[in-house]
């Protein structure tokens, strides 16, 4: 009995470590998934916003700047813009001086002074192209986002950029919906390491990416993958997955802990693991017999208390077995009953009997 318990306890290990397996192989699907996901996302939106810059380019370019400042139209096409990207929060224009021409937040719109903005810099620079900048605080708004910007050249200087400031709340309610309950964090960061958004849940992310970290290294020599290594912030053990915009200078990144990932495991071992230890237990107790219990034949520990525990000097020796005296004067009873019925029948036997 004992090594069957052992063999059955040596299974369920072996089981376990194959359901663990299983397990993670199951999480890390899940988990590619995801990334796949929040990427083609990130592109898709990327794209849009792109060609709606665009639009906004061919709309004011080679035109009148205090014509531009005055034209309803363009607000309209900047405000409609705007509506076709939740995301966004708004879509506008910076002249070459570095003053708002036009937004879709107002109109007509206050010549705000931009020029220590870091995508305004960027473009006057040379930065050809769909610039991300880091997050900052807008001066009308008051609230965190970043700018994607494109600068607008004519006849070939510098004319100003065309821009949309993206919230990074707004992405963090979209990808908590799109990750769901599964327990993993995301970052959209710059090529850099800059972090532009970080969803709520999971592993906590830095303000920047380190660029000796095992993420940014791999994000840098390939355009996805998966690799295990330690939260950045924590130092838990986790599962990071990534997808790299290399034409955007973008890291779109997901981090799992291993232990989230290993939850629903945790609870199947507990629950099979506490049955098979209440059925060892129990097969130990019915095979190896108490001592209050010991003198008595197992046979008659469910018999009444007399059968069970007859006082020393209560026993009677019969046919070699100690029986209690009821026991007893129930079998005399029998014999009295059997000598009479063969008193009637055949008296020698019963005188034999007596």
């Amino acid at each position: 009995m004992i090594l069957g318990i052992c063999i059955a306890i040596a299974l369920m290990a072996a089981a376990a470590l194959h359901d663990r397996s299983a397990q993670l192989a199951h999480s890390r699907a899940v988990t590619a998934g995801q990334i796949a996901a929040l990427g083609s996302h990130a592109v898709s939106l990327m794209d849009g916003l792109e060609l709606a810059l665009d639009k906004v380019e061919k709309q004011i370019q080679g035109r009148d700047l205090g014509e531009v400042r005055a034209d309803p139209t363009v607000f309209k096409l900047l405000s409609g813009l705007q509506a076709r990207f939740p995301l966004t929060e708004s879509v506008f224009a910076v002249d070459a001086n570095g003053r708002t021409l036009v937004s879709s937040r107002a109109f007509p719109v206050p010549p705000y002074d931009v020029r220590d903005r870091e995508y305004l810099i960027a473009a006057k620079a040379g930065y050809e192209g769909l610039y991300v900048s880091q997050p900052y605080r807008a001066q009308m708004a008051r609230d965190v986002s970043f700018v994607l910007s494109r600068p607008m050249v004519r006849d070939g200087e510098f004319a100003g950029v065309v821009a949309a400031t993206l919230s990074p709340a707004a992405l963090q309610v979209l990808y908590g919906k799109m990750l769901g309950a599964s327990g993993a964090g995301a970052v959209l960061a710059r090529a850099d390491g800059v972090v532009l958004m970080r969803s709520a849940g999971g592993p906590k992310w830095p303000d920047r990416l380190p660029e000796l970290s095992d993420l940014m290294k791999s994000a840098a020599t390939q355009d996805s993958g998966m690799l295990t290594g330690t939260s950045l912030v924590e130092g838990e053990r986790v599962l990071y997955a990534f997808r790299a915009l290399r034409d955007r200078k973008l890291i779109v990144a997901l981090a799992l802990r291993e232990s989230d990932m290993l939850a629903p495991w945790y609870t199947r071992t507990l629950i099979y693991g506490g049955g098979i230890a209440a059925a060892a237990l129990g097969l130990l107790a019915w095979t190896i017999p108490w001592r209050p219990w010991s003198a008595a034949p197992r046979a008659s520990w469910f018999a009444p208390r007399a059968f069970r525990q007859p006082s020393p000097d209560a026993r009677e020796a019969v046919g070699g077995r100690s029986l209690a005296p009821s026991a007893v004067r129930v079998l005399s009873a029998l014999a009295a009953q059997v000598r009479g019925r063969l008193a009637a029948d055949d008296p020698a036997s019963a005188d034999r009997m007596a």
